[in-house]
């Protein structure tokens, strides 16, 4: 089905985004001379010149992967990227294996620090999302990683024990404890 899309008519691929791990919206202003080279019919959508270009490190799929980057901060990863190698670029290392061992994929991204606040690790586990570097981005899109929560204090903290509590009680009342 994926051939399929990209093989299709995708236009609407570059107006919706349809994974995390890619912007179309970002990429065609980023690189204006491929939305000519759809418009010529060399390739179907963005997502199809970056999947398929020749010269795949010289493109970034979003703003928040730096492909010079990621390869001066893990030089690891330089031997199995490019000819010879076992991945097109570094991104492609970086979704099937970075982003699962948390590494930085931008200077202004921590992922190691991201993973261990909030809610991440319980969204992680609970398979809504494959790796913290997906839920960042989530958190981005939806403008969540603007807000400033500030911390509620000690007495807040007892009053909403104490509703959590109460909010419990219909439960037992219904079935005695075992």
């Amino acid at each position: 089905p994926f051939l399929q899309f990209l093989a299709g008519d995708c236009i609407a691929a570059d107006l919706i985004r349809v994974s995390w791990y890619f912007d179309p919206t970002w990429y065609l202003a980023q690189y204006p001379e491929v939305r000519e080279e759809i418009s010529a019919g060399t390739w179907t959508c963005a997502l199809h010149h970056y999947l398929c270009n020749m010269t795949a490190p010289s493109f970034q799929a979003l703003e928040w992967f730096s492909e010079s980057y990621y390869a001066a901060t893990y030089p690891d990863v330089q031997a199995v990227v490019g000819t010879g190698g076992r991945f097109r670029n570094g991104y492609e290392h970086f979704i099937k294996h970075g982003a699962i061992e948390r590494r930085k994929p931008h200077p202004d991204i921590d992922l190691v620090h991201y993973f261990a606040s909030g809610r991440v690790q319980a969204d992680l586990e609970g398979g809504a999302f494959r790796d913290p570097f997906a839920h960042w981005l989530s958190r981005l899109t939806s403008g969540a990683l603007g807000r400033v929560v500030e911390p509620i204090g000690e007495s807040q903290s007892k009053q909403l024990f104490g509703r959590a509590a109460e909010n419990m009680l219909p439960q037992l009342a219904r079935a005695p404890l075992d």
